[in-house]
């Protein structure tokens, strides 16, 4: 209880030209992601999680939906990537596939709306490689057998 009130003391603490341009990069961004969402490569996703970041150090509203969309990242992905190893290994795989592929295209198309789904590509590979967690811990125990 006491770092929710610490945490509202702080927000309350800041100067309002801070709050003012911390409102106004937050529901930026959010602006942001609305139109750059349908663009290829990253974009709407990772621009609004940002927006509500920048947003969560005013507003505690923001704050709970952040750590929601968290939860339910940790559940999906202990659902879906992490249900069994074979499904584990296929997405490193994918991912692995995806990295070289577009690091390939970045590196060698020449125009640009194509180096821009390459980049798309290399990115949700990266994201993909990174959220499956458990990967180095499976590693581990296969090779203490």
């Amino acid at each position: 209880m006491a770092k929710k009130s610490q945490k509202t003391t702080k927000r309350r603490q800041r100067p309002l030209y801070q709050r003012i341009a911390i409102d106004i990069a937050g529901f930026g961004l959010l602006i942001l992601a609305v139109l750059t969402g349908w663009l290829p490569g990253p974009g709407g996703i990772p621009l609004f999680l940002v927006g509500l970041g920048v947003l969560s150090l005013n507003y505690e509203w923001a704050e709970r939906l952040l750590k929601s969309f968290d939860a339910k990242r940790r559940e999906y992905t202990e659902k879906y990537l992490m249900a069994s190893r074979e499904v584990s290994w296929a997405m490193d795989a994918i991912s692995v596939a995806l990295l070289a592929g577009g690091t390939y295209g970045i590196l060698n198309l020449d125009k640009l709306w194509q180096r821009g789904i390459c980049v798309g590509l290399v990115l949700v590979a990266i994201i993909t490689l990174a959220s499956n967690q458990k990967r180095f811990e499976r590693a581990t125990r296969y090779f203490k057998k």
